[in-house]
């Protein structure tokens, strides 16, 4: 009796293994495929600065090939660029690509502390966002710059996907001294 049996195609196989002591049974179907792997990374991924990003190939039975050599089913991105996987078996050889973008920061408004100004002068309060943030003042204007004129509490809210910062400054105003004289000489 052969303790290897080799097969060519798709088939039921059953065996019956018996001794003095009884026999044990098993039964097997081999399905035969000639399609190859199907690797896909997913969308490409925009992250914040700071962030890791978990690429999976999320696909089994199949040997891994990254772009920088490794040969784990994941990588561990944490710079931007592009990343690319080859997968095979033994019915062909797949392949995808995914850009990680990993830049940006929260906010991080600051108007600065608490201010007194003379009656009759003006305050430019200023964001420092970049393109990517969204601007609000409290009257909902959402320009870079906010000229205070007047006594009160000015807030900036600042957004951007990487988070959020709100910001406030309380600005008064101090009156001029009053004109006096102190006669003649």
């Amino acid at each position: 009796m052969d303790t290897v049996y080799q097969i060519d195609a798709a088939q039921s196989i059953s065996l019956t293994i018996s001794n003095s002591c009884g026999s044990s049974s098993d039964m097997l179907t081999i399905f035969t495929s000639t399609d190859g792997p199907d690797v896909d990374l997913g969308a490409d991924v925009l992250a914040c600065e700071g962030e890791t990003v978990i690429i999976d190939a999320d696909i089994s039975g199949v040997t891994y090939l990254w772009q920088d050599g490794s040969m784990d089913p994941s990588l561990i991105a944490t710079q931007s660029g592009i990343y690319s996987i080859t997968v095979s078996n033994s019915c062909g050889t797949d392949m995808d690509t995914i850009e990680v973008d990993i830049h940006g920061l929260p906010p991080m408004s600051d108007l600065g502390p608490d201010t007194t100004l003379c009656e009759g002068a003006s305050l430019t309060l200023l964001s420092n966002a970049d393109a990517e943030t969204i601007i609000a003042w409290q009257d909902g204007s959402v320009l870079s710059s906010f000229v205070v004129d007047d006594p009160g509490t000015y807030v900036l809210h600042e957004v951007n996907r990487c988070g959020e910062n709100v910001d406030t400054i309380n600005i008064e105003y101090e009156a001029l001294p009053s004109p006096f004289d102190l006669g003649p000489d």
